[in-house]
């Protein structure tokens, strides 16, 4: 092989190792590229399955609680002990869930029976309200009450439910929640779903406030 025909070899193997090393780096660029539409479409695969409650559930039964609700997912329980006037034991459970969304129960002792039942309830209602906004006038997460009913639930216990909605404070991302309360003999249930609009208006929010049931045990009363 003379200089001249070597030489053309030679630019020949050059040419195939940079045509070579570019359709491995254009095929890897498309393969990362497809991994990360693929993961993108599992995530919202996973989200929509979520949202539409198709994961199983957490039914909240405890045989020291007169109640039952259907989480999410398994939440944490946090007894609350009352000092002063009103000294007892309150309970809470919340769960932090998908996109920065809370879940929660809270029961407060009551007297068992008010003068005015659904009054006490409007005015909780009211007091709710106004403590969450209470160190947020004027800010973004301040919030705007929406849809607000006074009913009985299952035709028996006074309720009052309302919806809200205000911006994140970090950065502004819109939010939204739903509350309802129920007066019920010797308790105040307060249930609360906090978060994005679109888990707020989901069928696995509706389940659990659709979920909540009062049975009465027999049992004695609770103590600090």
């Amino acid at each position: 092989m003379d200089r001249r025909t070597g030489s053309a070899v030679a630019a020949l193997v050059v040419v195939l190792v940079i045509f070579g090393a570019k359709q491995v780096l254009l095929v890897d660029r498309t393969d990362h590229k497809k991994a990360a539409q693929e993961a993108l479409d599992k995530h919202a695969a996973d989200r929509a399955r979520r949202l539409a409650g198709q994961d199983p559930p957490y039914q909240l039964e405890d045989a020291k609680e007169d109640f039952s609700v259907t989480f999410p997912s398994r939440p944490t329980p946090t007894d609350v002990v009352l000092v002063g006037l009103n000294v007892g034991l309150d309970k809470d459970w919340e769960l932090p869930w998908l996109d920065d969304t809370t879940y929660s129960v809270r029961r407060r002792g009551t007297a068992k029976q008010v003068a005015d039942e659904e009054a006490y309830v409007r005015a909780a209602a009211g007091r709710k309200i106004d403590r969450e906004n209470k160190v947020k006038q004027g800010r973004p997460e301040q919030w705007v009450v929406g849809e607000h009913r006074e009913f009985r639930l299952r035709d028996q216990f006074p309720a009052a439910e309302f919806a809200y909605t205000y911006k994140k404070f970090s950065h502004q991302e819109a939010r939204s929640g739903r509350v309802l309360i129920v007066k019920v003999p010797g308790d105040l249930y307060y249930l609360q779903a906090d978060g994005p609009p679109d888990v707020i208006s989901a069928p696995v929010t509706e389940r659990f406030f659709a979920s909540f049931r009062y049975a009465p045990k027999e049992q004695p009363a609770r103590k600090p």
